[in-house]
């Protein structure tokens, strides 16, 4: 079978798409566009997550 992508510009657009695949019991699945928002938080903000630490050239075979 071929995918079909569809891209409604309202969110009224959306619900009518939704519900003409439910009323021909066409199975679908939703994905929103773009990174997952926890993600692209944690970027956007420039501040290291978790714990970091220096390493320096001649300490690099030397980890604890």
């Amino acid at each position: 079978m071929e995918t079909l992508i569809v891209h409604p510009r309202t969110p009224k657009e959306l619900a009518t798409v939704e519900a003409i695949l439910k009323a021909l019991d066409v199975p679908f699945h939703k994905q929103s566009e773009g990174f997952d928002p926890s993600f692209s938080g944690k970027t956007d903000t420039g501040k290291p997550v978790g714990s970091t630490r220096e390493l320096h050239s001649d300490d690099t075979w030397k980890l604890e």
